[in-house]
């Protein structure tokens, strides 16, 4: 049979000699139809599978359209592994690292795992950065304020220093 005749022969989304293979489920576009000879997918790949054939997801490390794309070197675990498709990671991020796909890191004011822990405002500095993986304030802390996280504030300095006056003023209120 020649390649024309298997052209004008195959049904839809068959190929190959006799017509006995099937074209690709994961073969990208409304028909999902592929080559009636070589059964490659005519509009290319669904994301995260390999061309031509479309049969194999992306491999290990790698995601996307055309598995052009590599996991995040940032998530958790012990193999960096992420979802062929989307490079979300399949057991987070590491601390310090947004999720779904570790790549960008926490933003300004931000941190912690999943980046969900927010920077305190007695942070020095006038974005009141801190660092992205422990809080710790990466230009110290505002006057009057002390601690990793600028979190011991003024009261206690009160309190230590002078206890008396402190529990005098709580006293007369």
């Amino acid at each position: 049979m020649s390649r024309e005749d298997l052209e004008d022969e195959c049904p839809r989304k068959k190929y190959g000699l006799n017509c006995t293979k099937t074209c690709s489920k994961q073969c990208a576009g409304l028909d999902k139809e592929c080559n009636k000879v070589d059964g490659s997918c005519n509009e290319g790949c669904e994301t995260g599978y390999l061309a031509p054939l479309c049969s194999q997801p992306c491999p290990r490390g790698r995601y996307g359209s055309g598995c052009d794309q590599t996991c995040s070197v940032h998530c958790a675990g012990v193999d960096d592994e992420c979802n062929y498709k989307t490079g979300s990671c399949h057991e987070g991020c590491e601390v310090g690292f947004q999720p779904p796909t570790c790549h960008p890191e926490c933003p300004a004011g931000t941190y912690g795992q999943d980046c969900m822990m927010r920077c305190s405002n007695h942070c020095a500095g006038p974005d009141h950065a801190c660092n992205r993986t422990d809080g710790s304030c990466d230009q110290g802390c505002e006057p009057g304020y002390h601690g990793r996280l600028c979190s011991d504030g003024k009261i206690r300095l009160v309190l230590e220093m002078q206890p008396t006056l402190f529990y005098k003023r709580i006293i007369s209120l």
